[in-house]
């Protein structure tokens, strides 16, 4: 069974919306809205208390625009952040939609995500400090990624694990692969670049992952056609 891509826009245009909502002690509040409608954006919690929106596409068809835009919230008003360096539009050629953003020991990190294919390889690094000043490039995935997880397990000395988790491959295929970066202070890449880590027990995709403490979780997801309800822990204790 191969499964419909995720990434691709539908033949219909999906209920697109710039609505925002946050948590509070009462529950689930109206926050400040989008400056414009998307679907496919992505977002990480950043060290400050900010997030970062990255991505995602607007429009209908035919007229599709993949958006290389990305957004600080501070939970009062958005910014607009360096933009990816991809080009937008209708067919780009590297990932901008549902990629797997994640902090990571001082940079953000888009990994994978759709565009003109079903899903690219190409990771990109936004350094925070002194200044989130513009995207670089980053060890690319050894095969193409979308919809994936992500999590950062922390090092004391400042650095971290970086553990990308699942998603859909290039053919339209949900996987079980788990890869990680060791990154030093500040996000900085090691020079052997990605390298495997314990794969899922199941093939997952359009999954969530956290981290918490040396603990890594991959929650529900979607295998071979199924939506799933499991959540497996992964020890990163060094």
């Amino acid at each position: 069974l191969i499964a419909k891509d995720p990434g691709a826009p539908p033949s219909k245009s999906p209920p697109q919306t710039s609505t925002a909502e946050m948590l509070g002690e009462g529950g689930w509040l109206p926050a400040p809205p989008l400056p414009a409608p998307r679907t496919g954006a992505r977002a990480a919690s950043l060290p400050d208390g900010r997030a970062l929106i990255v991505g995602g596409f607007s429009g209908a068809p035919p007229s599709w625009q993949y958006l290389n835009t990305t957004l600080f919230f501070d939970g009062s008003h958005y910014t607009p952040g360096p933009e990816l360096p991809c080009r937008a539009g209708p067919s780009p050629m590297c990932g901008l939609s549902n990629m797997g953003v994640q902090e990571c020991a001082g940079s953000v990190f888009a990994v994978g995500g759709s565009g003109l294919n079903p899903a690219f390889p190409i990771v990109w690094r936004l350094p925070l400090a002194p200044r989130a000043a513009a995207w670089l490039p980053a060890p690319n995935l050894s095969a193409p990624l979308t919809w994936t997880a992500t999590a950062c397990v922390r090092a004391p000395s400042g650095g971290g694990t970086l553990y990308v988790i699942g998603g859909f491959g290039g053919t339209f295929q949900p996987t079980s692969a788990v890869v990680k970066l060791e990154l030093a202070s500040g996000g900085v890449p090691s020079p052997s670049g990605w390298t495997q880590a314990t794969p899922l027990p199941g093939i997952r995709a359009q999954i969530e992952g956290a981290a918490v403490n040396e603990s890594v979780f991959a929650i529900g997801g979607l295998g071979l056609g199924i939506t799933g309800t499991a959540v497996d822990v992964l020890s990163a204790a060094r």
